[in-house]
């Protein structure tokens, strides 16, 4: 559950940021990146939820 709450609370921000910066073109490729990443990351610190 820590997952889910911690990729709703980074992913609706970092939405916003890089629409107004690159536009919404390139979101798709950028928010998956991201999700991958962090998942990745929590599932190596503490195992999955």
């Amino acid at each position: 559950m820590r997952i889910y709450h911690f990729l709703v609370m980074l992913v609706p921000k970092f939405k916003k940021r890089e629409t107004e910066r690159k536009g919404g073109k390139k979101m798709e490729s950028l928010e998956e990146k991201l999700l991958k990443t962090h998942l990745d990351e929590l599932k190596g610190a503490g195992g999955e939820e």
